[in-house]
């Protein structure tokens, strides 16, 4: 399982740092000036972006300066978090050191730093800046809390626990270092115990404090906002995003590994190509070399010279021919305790074999093995079979050195890196001369003499069991293994990345591309409920503000206009009859005997009339009309584009309808009208004024009839007539 994850590192370093650099976005949004925000914003992107650096140096190689720019953007990073802090706490205490503190804190990192590398630098900057940050921001973030209430304070109480757990993972779980605590706590221990690569652990809380972030964010508007309909828009965008984030990652996360894996597996057949070419012709030299040493063993003179403890011509003569049969370079017969009785190289009777050659235990069937120099040639096969005696005891074994010579010639013709690795990890054999003695993973047994591996360390930090990542020399190759037999012995074959590696970055991408299009989407949902809920609020206004004006401008009894809103259309047409040179005219008309229709049926049954009246009037206009009440059971009609003539005869039609219409329990009325045109030389007062002495001398003549009054200059009004 930990080896699974980790070969998704790619995908893990992707949306570790694409949280933060939403978390960076999402907290600029929020800031509201130079704030606690802004710089946690900050911090963000530089994170988000050394975690995209880290992918890089993943997926394409690392090297020196590579590693040192990374370093110090992540200390950079820190040191804006732990400035965020610092300014916050300015704010609030006045007694607070400046931006000073920092150079203080960044000595213990650059000592580290000048002595032992930028390694143990990072797991300072680590302690010094990351723990102390997340700790600060928290202690914010819990002290914020005392303020808010309901969701806001459940979100706050999100953010700072997400940077609690932030600041153990990234401050406390530090990379490996020459000093206390990262000899024991860190990065490379917490995989061993856990089985997961921290990185995971840090990614996934990245995304929970950007996500707080964004929540505490959007409910903060919602209160802003203080609308019911808002608020569960709000809710439900929540639910929406946290769903499709959790889609979106392990979609991401599915679709790359299906991809990288479709890739891996062409890779892995045509190394599977190579691995059964190399073992078919190894497996029929070694095969013949395992039976020939087995007929060695049957010959009888061989098991009479082991029995004897001494050799003798027969076996010597023996060893010979089937040394020559197997074309091996060397033939040997020993005794059990591995004392050499007989050999081709007679120098070595009497001694004991080297035990790095050979195994000193007697074998209970055919057992081969390898042993190798430094040069390619020097590779060989030890065919070893056990001698018994005619009661079937083990008294002995035989030997047969056999020079492996169908290996190299399919090596050297390899356009990758291939090597054969002993059973202790270091590579005996290679087509890159550079690799031979490369210690590729750890050795299970203490290495033997001639196999002392390369200082530049272990290029696996396991055994391979298949196929994983190395890196060699800062280069990233995939490496794949093909066990020889139970020899110990292996076949590796180093493909390059570049073919996986698109693959998975295609994977991931496209990941990052559905997800900007559903964090547009997202945001343009929320921006679409926010106008709507502004668009409605905005009509309501403006309808609220229609009818205060209707309100403001209309007569309350009759629903007519009232004399506020006449005088100001009054004024209007005025300055258009002027300037156009258009007709104007007024129509001025009361109730005759109103004051006798209060006093014998009621002022109810009155204004029930007024009401009556003015539904008949404006049934009977132009929508250019202006119907106003001018006061009591006065009435005024302004007529633009209207001679005197027109408004008469508007005038007679009223009177007449008015006169033979019903008005409840009243009965009928009759009005009297006075009919005036405008003048070019009139004012409102005088225009008014010839109105109102027309229908006082219709009253005068009898009521009930209509009168119209020519524009004549300095004409003095009539008296009006008291009563109606």
């Amino acid at each position: 399982m930990s080896d699974f994850i980790s070969s998704q590192l790619d995908f893990i370093f992707f949306f570790y740092g694409l949280a933060f650099l939403l978390l960076g976005i999402v907290s600029l949004a929020m800031s509201k000036g130079f704030d606690l925000y802004t710089l946690v914003g900050v911090f963000g992107i530089l994170h988000g972006s050394n975690e995209w650096l880290d992918l890089i140096a993943l997926i394409g190689g690392d090297s020196a300066a590579f590693k040192t720019a990374r370093t110090v953007l992540l200390v950079a990073s820190f040191m804006v978090l732990l400035e965020a802090v610092r300014m916050d706490v300015r704010q609030r205490v006045n007694r607070c050191p400046g931006p000073w503190i920092h150079l203080v804190v960044l000595l213990p990192v650059i000592l580290i730093w000048w002595e032992n590398g930028g390694n143990d630098a990072n797991a300072m900057a680590r302690y010094c800046f990351a723990l102390t940050g997340a700790i600060g921001v928290t202690a914010l973030m819990l002290m914020r809390c005392r303020q808010l209430s309901g969701a806001e304070r459940i979100w706050s109480l999100l953010i700072a626990l997400g940077f609690a757990l932030y600041g153990i993972a990234a401050g406390v779980i530090v990379p490996a270092a020459s000093f206390w605590p990262a000899t024991v706590i860190n990065q490379a221990e917490f995989a061993r115990v856990s089985g997961l690569p921290i990185q995971l652990i840090r990614g996934v809380l990245a995304c929970w404090i950007t996500f707080a972030t964004w929540g505490f964010w959007k409910q903060q508007a919602a209160r802003e906002v203080a609308s019911a309909r808002y608020t569960e828009a709000i809710k439900s965008q929540v639910r929406l995003t946290f769903g499709a984030a959790v889609a979106i990652l392990i979609g991401g996360w599915a679709l790359t590994e299906h991809l990288g894996t479709i890739y891996r597996e062409n890779v892995e057949v045509e190394a599977n190509g190579y691995f059964n070419l190399l073992s078919e012709q190894l497996a029929a030299q070694t095969a013949a070399a395992d039976r020939v040493a087995e007929l060695l063993a049957e010959t009888p003179s061989v098991a009479v010279s082991l029995a004897a403890a001494a050799p003798n011509a027969m076996a010597e003569a023996a060893l010979r021919r089937h040394v020559e049969a197997a074309l091996a370079q060397r033939g040997y017969i020993l005794t059990s305790a591995g004392t050499v009785l007989a050999a081709t190289d007679r120098s070595q009777i009497g001694r004991p074999l080297d035990a790095s050659i050979v195994r000193l235990d007697i074998p209970n069937r055919s057992r081969g093995d390898f042993v190798a120099d430094r040069s390619p040639e020097a590779i060989a096969y030890l065919a070893r079979f056990p001698v018994r005696s005619a009661g079937g005891e083990a008294v002995g074994s035989v030997v047969l050195q056999v020079p492996i010579r169908v290996i190299w010639p399919h090596l050297s013709e390899l356009d990758r890196a291939a090597m054969l690795v002993d059973p202790n990890g270091v590579v005996a054999l290679s087509n890159r001369p550079g690799l031979i003695q490369r210690k590729m993973w750890p050795a299970l047994a203490p290495l033997g003499r001639g196999q002392a591996a390369a200082d530049a360390g272990t290029a696996l930090n396991g055994r391979l069991a298949h196929g994983a990542w190395v890196s060699l020399d800062g280069v990233i190759d995939y490496a794949q293994r093909k066990p020889i037999g139970g020899s110990g012995w292996s076949f590796v074959v180093m493909s390059a990345p570049l073919g996986i590696v698109a693959s998975r970055l295609l994977g991931i991408l496209i990941t990052l591309l559905v997800t900007a299009v559903t964090l547009t989407y997202l945001v343009g949902r929320g921006r679409w409920a926010y106008n709507e809920i502004q668009l409605d609020r905005r009509l309501e206004l403006e309808d609220l503000a229609r009818t205060l004006d209707l309100r403001a401008s209309t007569d309350a009894l009759t629903g007519s206009y009232n004399r506020f809103k006449f005088n100001a259309e009054l004024s209007v047409q005025i300055a258009r009859a002027r300037r156009y040179g258009v007709p104007l005219a007024l129509v001025l008309y009361d109730v005759d005997r109103f004051k006798t229709i209060n006093d014998t049926y009621g002022h109810p049954a009155g204004d029930e009339v007024l009401r009556r009246l003015s539904e008949i009037t404006e049934l009977r206009i132009r929508s250019t009309d202006t119907h106003a009440r001018w006061g009591g059971e006065e009435f005024v009609i302004l007529t633009p584009d209207s001679t005197a003539a027109m408004a008469h005869l508007l005038a007679e039609l009223l009177r007449g309808t008015i006169e033979h219409a019903g008005f409840g329990e009243v009965g009928q009325i009759t009005c009297s009208f006075g009919v005036t045109e405008f003048a070019k030389d009139d004012t409102e007062q005088s225009f008014l004024a010839r109105a109102d002495h027309a229908l006082y001398r219709a009253k005068r003549l009898g009521r009930n009839r209509v009168e119209v009054a020519e524009p004549t200059p300095r004409q003095a009004p009539d008296i009006r007539v008291v009563g109606g």
